[in-house]
């Protein structure tokens, strides 16, 4: 094939047939469907080693923070249901301890519990919410957990208040309660981040 270009200018292209043109086809097409293949494995790869890093996480959230909160607070939780059973209570309804109604004897067993149980759980509450900050399931603090901070910091305060100064000093002074609903957001975000791990387990 032949090409007139301007004045007295001739080029000439070739055209590639037969087997020339046959191989050459060939090349590009498994150039391209190596470098596709290339792609494909690759994003696969990606694919597994995101997944595989999101389970990581998930299970983490699970076993070194969600998990150890909410064995924490179910083991507070019996605890406070037993000392209900042997110390006074709000209308005798054995559900909301009656500091008022205290004898003796019942400071004595307040102080057991307080000191044997109570406080070396909220401090190892508390050691979780600080240290294991950053396997919170999403991007801020629930307000519950800076609640129970604030109660656990003033209930040891006031105790330690109430052993130097006289029982007096805890029948005046209230302290901040345990917030009900950290229970429930702990139970909650362990329940989701159970299912999301076994949500990823299924793909």
């Amino acid at each position: 094939m032949v090409h007139y270009i301007g004045q007295g200018v001739e080029t000439q292209a070739f055209t590639l047939t037969g087997p020339v043109a046959t191989v050459v086809a060939a090349l590009i097409a498994a150039f391209v469907g190596s470098s596709m293949g290339h792609y494909l494995t690759k994003r696969r790869e990606w694919r597994k080693s995101a997944r595989e890093a999101a389970m990581q996480h998930l299970q983490r959230q699970i076993q070194e923070f969600y998990g150890p909160l909410a064995g924490l607070v179910r083991e507070a939780t019996i605890l406070y249901e037993t000392a209900c059973e042997i110390l006074p209570t709000v209308d005798g309804r054995g559900t909301q301890i009656d500091t008022n109604q205290f004898k003796d004897g019942d400071v004595v067993r307040w102080r057991f519990f307080i000191e044997t149980y109570w406080f070396p759980l909220n401090q190892q509450i508390v050691q979780l919410l600080r240290t294991k900050v950053y396997l919170l399931e999403g991007d801020t603090m629930p307000a519950s957990f800076l609640a129970f901070i604030r109660h656990a910091a003033a209930f040891e305060a006031l105790h330690r208040l109430w052993k130097e100064k006289g029982e007096e000093t805890n029948k005046q002074v209230k302290g901040v309660g345990w917030p009900a609903q950290f229970d429930r957001d702990i139970e909650q975000s362990l329940l989701s981040l159970k299912i999301k791990y076994d949500a990823y387990r299924e793909r």
